[in-house]
């Protein structure tokens, strides 16, 4: 049994999937294994996943008969995998040579760590780093929005598990962290990602429940922007993509955030106490506004100021 899993999960991933192999198999670290999971691709995806399985015997390739979409695939992907940690490899990003010497190093070391990562450096299409805007501290898209910069502080580093909950809501989005290398027997006590898109937050926060989340303090993570990755698409577009049917009624995914949250804070192991001033966190009006969003506390808004008119006189 090898220290470590790399789980792949994979749909359509032909442009980059090859460069983002050539990175894991690069690894100082060589006590692993690759678990890719096919979610049934159209493209060369199957061509290039047994080429690299018939080079390495590190990498077993499972193609899935039909789409079971993202989220089903990323979780089938952790059950089936084996050993002292796990981590998951998205299909398009890359790998510093060094990035799991340092973080199963960090590990090793501490066993009250729950997740390793690195600082992030973002990439385009060619492998070129993104632009950088000194002024705004961030690295700049093709559409000419800000995203992340390089000097992102890190999420739920230290603190008791209450602080460490709080600091992960207050921190997110965005959530490469959840990309990092994570004790498998922590992760298997949380309920994974869940059926709606943008679940990694809530996921991120459970195991700062169970232990802290280190970041190396080097850009060893590159995480690739291109026009075909799923925040690019609509929402209907996303509810397809994780494999869960948009209903008309459905409750709104910020929504779901407060009540996945809150019940992952009732399923820990903390205490009585604990989990009311995580719940209480929770119900405060700043991280009601944080977690609803902007859009959807505007329509809120928009809503109760028409219900307001129309109940006067």
């Amino acid at each position: 049994m090898t220290a470590l899993t790399l789980g792949l999960p994979v749909f359509n991933g032909s442009p980059f999937l090859a460069r983002t192999i050539e990175s894991l198999l690069d690894q100082t670290f060589r006590d692993f294994s690759i678990l890719i999971s096919d979610n049934c691709s159209r493209d060369e995806t199957k061509d290039i996943c047994e080429r690299y399985a018939r080079l390495d015997r590190r990498i077993a390739y499972i193609r899935q008969d039909r789409n079971i979409g993202a989220i089903p695939n990323y979780n089938f992907i952790f059950t089936a995998s084996e050993g002292r940690y796990f981590k998951w490899a998205a299909a398009d990003d890359i790998c510093h040579p060094d990035y799991l010497m340092e973080c199963v190093g960090a590990l090793d070391s501490d066993p009250g760590m729950a997740l390793c990562h690195s600082r992030v450096r973002l990439i385009d299409e060619f492998d070129e780093p993104l632009p950088y805007d000194a002024t705004l501290d961030r690295y700049i898209d093709r559409d000419g929005r800000p995203r992340i910069g390089p000097n992102e502080q890190p999420m739920a580093k230290d603190g008791s598990a209450v602080e460490r909950f709080k600091d992960a809501i207050r921190k997110t989005p965005p959530c490469f962290d959840v990309f990092g290398v994570i004790r498998r027997d922590v992760l298997a006590k949380t309920r994974l990602h869940r059926p709606w898109y943008g679940s990694d937050r809530v996921l991120l926060a459970e195991l700062a429940l169970y232990g802290r989340l280190h970041r190396v303090d080097r850009e060893l993570f590159f995480g690739r922007e291109h026009a075909g990755q799923s925040i690019a698409l609509s929402r209907r577009e996303q509810a397809r993509w994780i494999g869960h049917q948009l209903r008309s009624r459905l409750i709104p995914a910020n929504m779901q955030f407060r009540l996945q949250l809150a019940s992952a804070v009732m399923e820990s192991p903390l205490g009585l106490g604990e989990k009311l001033e995580c719940l209480a966190f929770l119900c405060s009006k700043s991280t009601y506004r944080k977690l609803l969003g902007r859009r959807f506390t505007e329509s809120y808004m928009r809503s109760a100021q028409g219900l307001s008119r129309r109940a006067e006189p």
